[in-house]
């Protein structure tokens, strides 16, 4: 069909050429003329010698340019490339020369629409066949990339092909090719795309190639300084770090943008809370190492011939996992405060924000179920109950955060959610409640 597609092409400009008026040139018209013999190679000889006499012929490079698109036509995809890369340069001379010369014809606006017109079908070829929503077979993707390929050689400055070749490259789950398609498209681009720059951040942080993110990201937040999306992963760049102060930073940057704004407030309360979340797996680990601990001293000491210096040093060991342990729950606390403070200001500007009640909710929970994980730290029973006692009391803090999500989100996840807190502080009649509500009562 591509075939076909063109000869028609060449044939229809042929036709309006030849009853243009030009300067006689004898190698011109027979260049024509072998044009619409369909003889390529001829086409190319007798502008060539147009060109030898004179060098500015813009005609003869238009000739030589069709040549080689002729000769491109009944050639596997990839072999085209060299026939297409003289075609594009020889018709790029010819619009520059017939420009300069201020050159009117039909050949001069053709050099133009020849190489659009080319595009076009290599882009079509390549995007029609696919299935956006089914599995392609490699064949059809493999062809796809080679027609893009080509496509890209005739138009280099399409930023479109570039994008559609990332999406196949993507499909063939080659990732780093696809990013640096989507590189390739954002340098041609006169116009920055914010998907664009979003998933070439997205990709490099799926092959773990987070510096290079960090640069876009850093690009991408000049460009689109208001956009939260950038703001929210130099954050977690300085996350990943361990730069956990850093990261506060960059969050509260946006409040000098708009210091009442209560998306910017509940984007820096829940990623700041991140850094606590992020926590958690030492205190996991800490927990269990204290456990393990703990029963080395029960078996020790209920052994036939206990050691007194092993026993000591499980105790020591004991209480050194015991205050990494507080350190770092009192560090999440400081976290769990900052979060708080912009989280309060949102749901002061926006009381009616799901998320912004969920994350107060959790918060508080969060900080409760810490507080009742460290009276396993103490064998002192009015300590106990004091942690436990304080614990409760952010539990119940939680309690109508978690509430007033329900009310505006009716979920499942919300109901459960209360359900779990209902049970944990004895509301039995109100857990039964939530758990119906949750479709958990059969």
């Amino acid at each position: 069909m591509k075939i076909q597609h063109l000869k028609t092409f060449l044939l229809s400009a042929l036709a309006i050429v030849l009853f243009a008026s030009c300067a006689a040139d004898p190698n011109i018209e027979s260049a024509k003329l072998s044009l619409r013999n369909a003889d390529y190679e001829s086409v190319i000889s007798a502008a060539e010698r147009a060109l030898e006499e004179n060098p500015n012929n813009p005609e003869a490079y238009y000739y030589i340019g069709m040549g080689n698109l002729g000769l491109s036509e009944n050639l596997p995809l990839k072999e085209q490339r060299p026939f297409l890369e003289r075609a594009r340069e020889n018709l790029v001379r010819a619009t520059e020369l017939f420009r300069a010369q201020e050159i009117d014809s039909d050949e001069s606006r053709l050099s133009v629409e020849i190489i659009r017109s080319r595009w076009q079908d290599y882009y079509r070829d390549a995007v029609e066949p696919l299935s956006f929503e089914e599995e392609n077979p490699p064949e059809v993707l493999e062809t796809a990339v080679l027609n893009l390929e080509n496509a890209a050689i005739i138009a280099p400055d399409s930023a479109l092909t570039f994008d559609a070749l990332s999406t196949v490259f993507f499909m063939k789950g080659e990732m780093d090719k696809s990013v640096d398609a989507l590189i390739k498209a954002n340098e041609i681009d006169t116009e920055p795309d914010l998907e664009r720059y979003q998933r070439i951040v997205l990709f490099f942080n799926d092959l773990g190639q987070y510096d290079r993110a960090y640069d876009f990201l850093q690009e991408g937040r000049e460009v689109f300084p208001t956009e939260l999306f950038f703001v929210q992963e130099i954050a977690n760049f300085h996350l990943r770090q361990g730069e956990t102060e850093r990261a506060i930073e960059v969050l509260e940057e946006l409040i000098e943008i708009d210091p009442n704004n209560a998306e910017y407030r509940l984007v820096i309360g829940t990623q700041i809370y991140q850094a606590y979340l992020a926590e958690n797996s030492s205190v996991n680990d800490l927990y269990d190492k204290y456990f393990d601990l703990r029963r080395a001293f029960s078996d020790e000491a209920r052994s036939a011939n206990p050691r007194m210096s092993e026993i000591e040093r499980i105790e020591r060991e004991l209480e050194e996992v015991a205050n990494q342990i507080r350190e770092i729950n009192e560090f999440q606390f400081e976290i769990a405060d900052q979060a708080e403070e912009h989280l309060l200001i949102s749901h002061e500007i926006n009381p009616d924000s799901p998320d912004t009640n969920y994350m107060l909710g959790a918060i508080n929970e969060n900080r409760g179920l810490s507080l009742l994980d460290q009276r396993n730290l103490t064998d002192d029973i009015s300590e106990a109950s004091r942690l436990e006692a304080e614990a409760m009391e952010h539990i119940r803090k939680a309690l109508p955060f978690y509430e007033r999500t329900a009310e505006l989100e009716d979920s499942d996840d919300n109901w459960i959610k209360l359900f779990q807190v209902y049970t944990r502080l004895d509301m039995m009649d109100e857990a039964q409640e939530a758990m119906r509500k949750a479709g958990l009562d059969d």
